[in-house]
């Protein structure tokens, strides 16, 4: 969840270790829009046929005036079940993130 910078950046770590990104969410998501290729939905018209509970999500908002807790819970809400905030993403890949956010 994020499609900015950091976004971005996580997306780039993904490929790297051979992770297949099918798309990204974001509230700010307008139709036909892409980063890094791929395609970017509001978290409430994510593709039908997801399987919500088995696709794991990252939270990559990293802004302070965002409410990362707030956004986890309503992404949790819209039954998105694995939701990893950004810090805890971050501590598994520090390294290759260095200069991320």
């Amino acid at each position: 969840y994020g499609a900015g910078n950091t976004g971005r950046d996580v997306l780039e770590l993904l490929r790297r270790e051979g992770t297949q990104v099918p798309f990204f969410l974001d509230a700010r998501a307008t139709p036909g829009m892409h980063n890094g290729g791929i395609p970017v939905y509001p978290p409430e018209q994510a593709p039908a046929t997801v399987r919500r509970a088995e696709v794991p999500l990252i939270v990559t908002v990293f802004n302070r005036d965002a409410d990362v807790a707030a956004i986890a819970a309503g992404l949790r809400a819209q039954d998105w079940r694995t939701v990893t905030a950004f810090s805890e993403f971050h501590a598994r890949h520090a390294g290759p993130l260095r200069g991320a956010g």
